[in-house]
C-alpha cells in the first residue's frame, strides 16, 4: 500500500500501514539526539496523544475513507483533547469530506471519542472528548497539560529554543518523534504558498516541521504551551497563537459559531 500525504502545507498525515511506519519510524527517532528540559519531556509524557480521524474519499468514483493521524494535547483531567480543525476534512456543517469518527491514543491504546465538542475553523482548533467518560476515566492515562498565561507571552521572545512532538501510531503503539524551533519571530497572517491572508494571525517559528506534527502543542522549556502547529513552510512553521488557543478553551460552542459566520459574512 502507498503512502498518501496530505498535500499543501498543512501538517496532517494519512496513517502509514504498519508495514511501512514500523520501516520508517527508526530512523525518525534515530536523527532525535535531543536533550530536552526535564519540563518538556514531562509535558509529553503527561498530556500529548495522537488522534487518529476517518474521513469519507472518493477513490475511483467509489466511495472510500481515508485515516489521519495528528498530534493532540489534553487540556484537563476529564478527557477532553485539542487538535487542528483540518486534519478533520470538510467543515462539519458542510461538504462530503468530513470526518465520521475520531479516536485518542494514549500510548496504552485507543479510546472512542465523540466528534466536534465545539470548533473554530478560524482559528483552526478543535475540542474533541473521550467518550464514555466514567467507564473509562480508571484506564486514560492522560492529564491536563499547563498553558501559559497569554500575559505571559512575552516569554516566547525570550526563548532560543521551543519543542514539538509528533504523536504517531502503528500496530497499536505510539510513537513520538521530537524537534527543536526557534527562536519565536512574529506574528503574520500572511502564509507563504496562501491564496489570500489568514482570517487571524499565526505566529511565526523558526525551522521547518514535517507531516504529522499538526496539533502539536509549541512547548517552552518550562513545558507550558505557547501555541499550536498549524502548518509549515520550507524554513518556517506556522502555529495558532496563545491569544487565540486561550480563546478558543474559553469560548463556548455558540460563541465560536458566531465568530464564523460572521467571517463567513466578510468573504
Amino acid at each position: 500500500m502507498n503512502i498518501r500525504i496530505f498535500t499543501g502545507v498543512f501538517c496532517a498525515i494519512t496513517v502509514f500501514p504498519s508495514s511501512v511506519l514500523a520501516q520508517t519510524l527508526p530512523q525518525i527517532i534515530n536523527k532525535s539526539f535531543y536533550k530536552f528540559p526535564p519540563a518538556v519531556e514531562r509535558a509529553k509524557e503527561q498530556s500529548l496523544v495522537a488522534v487518529e480521524v476517518i474521513v469519507p474519499r472518493l477513490i475511483n468514483n467509489a466511495i472510500g475513507t481515508s485515516t489521519m493521524q495528528s498530534t493532540g494535547f489534553v487540556i484537563n483531567n476529564s478527557g477532553s483533547v485539542i487538535t487542528t480543525m483540518h486534519s478533520f476534512g470538510d467543515v462539519p456543517s458542510e461538504g462530503f469530506h468530513k470526518a465520521t469518527s475520531v479516536r485518542i491514543h494514549d500510548g496504552s491504546g485507543f479510546f472512542e471519542a465523540e466528534l466536534y465538542q465545539k470548533y473554530d475553523w478560524i482559528a483552526d482548533l478543535v475540542l474533541i472528548q473521550v467518550k464514555n467518560w466514567a467507564d473509562v476515566k480508571g484506564k486514560f492515562r492522560k492529564t491536563a497539560i499547563t498553558i501559559a498565561e497569554v500575559g505571559d507571552k512575552k516569554n516566547l521572545e525570550t526563548f532560543d529554543r521551543l519543542y514539538v512532538f509528533r504523536m504517531a501510531v502503528s500496530r497499536d503503539s505510539i510513537y513520538d518523534s521530537p524537534l527543536i524551533l526557534g527562536p519565536y519571530l512574529m506574528e503574520t497572517n500572511v502564509v507563504v504558498g496562501g491564496d489570500e491572508p489568514e482570517h487571524t494571525a499565526l505566529g511565526l517559528v523558526n525551522g521547518q516541521t514535517d507531516n504529522g506534527f499538526s496539533g502539536s502543542p509549541l512547548l517552552g522549556p518550562d513545558g507550558h504551551v505557547y501555541g499550536v502547529v498549524q502548518r509549515t513552510s520550507s524554513i518556517h512553521t506556522y502555529v495558532v497563537t496563545l491569544d487565540e488557543l486561550a480563546s478558543f478553551i474559553k469560548s463556548d460552542a455558540k460563541t465560536l459559531e458566531k465568530k464564523m459566520t460572521e467571517a463567513q459574512e466578510k468573504k
